[in-house]
């Protein structure tokens, strides 16, 4: 049930304040706020707006970690029992902690496909720093995209593929030098990109636009 008294003064409002308001009686000002675990807001002092605000801040990047964790199976079960046993009687972890936790404690290995498939690129890198790994550069992950889509190309049957579908990466307009032209697949994945014939840039390559 929603608190409608002054937390200053025990006022009972009649109207329940939806926004800051002033207290008639004592004139302070009151705010309707909710924590993350409640389901119904209250009225809160001014000091106490702050910790409402982090306490949603910290209950997202928890959400967060939850869902990156979970790409590379960890459940929220173990995640939870990895909690509980941080937590003690006066203060619970915060989800940077468990995260660190987990990923420092060796329940967790590096596999490739789990880092590439489901998440994010800050998300990733942000786990291989924790592990004390490598990060993962943009090339990298373009690499890993590309071979994986040439793989596939192969489970179809095919042995060459044709270069519609490749860009300049100095210049993504330019697709005039790579188009039309034939390569065995199984090259190609030996180097999954190629020297770009219509780029005045040094060392340019064109890459496998998905």
């Amino acid at each position: 049930m929603y608190n409608s008294k002054c937390p200053y003064c025990a006022y009972l409002f009649t109207k329940v304040p939806q926004r800051k308001t002033k207290c008639p009686n004592c004139s302070n000002y009151v705010y309707s706020k909710r924590y993350p675990w409640q389901k119904e807001p209250h009225l809160v002092q001014e000091y106490e707006v702050d910790i409402v605000s982090r306490a949603w801040e910290e209950h997202y990047r928890e959400l967060q970690w939850i869902s990156d964790l979970e790409m590379i199976g960890i459940t929220k079960k173990h995640y939870d029992e990895i909690k509980e046993l941080l937590s003690t009687n006066d203060k619970q972890p915060s989800s940077d902690s468990i995260a660190e936790y987990i990923l420092k404690s060796g329940i967790v290995v590096y596999n490739e496909d789990l880092f590439y498939k489901g998440l994010t690129f800050e998300s990733k890198n942000k786990m291989l720093r924790i592990m004390g790994l490598p990060e993962i550069t943009l090339n990298d992950q373009w690499l890993y995209y590309t071979k994986r889509k040439l793989y596939g190309y192969i489970r179809a049957g095919l042995i060459e593929f044709y270069t519609n579908t490749y860009e300049c990466k100095c210049n993504p307009e330019n697709k005039e030098s790579m188009n039309g032209k034939t390569y065995n697949i199984m090259q190609f994945l030996n180097f999954p990109s190629l020297p770009c014939e219509g780029c005045d840039a040094p060392d340019c390559m064109v890459y496998m636009k998905d």
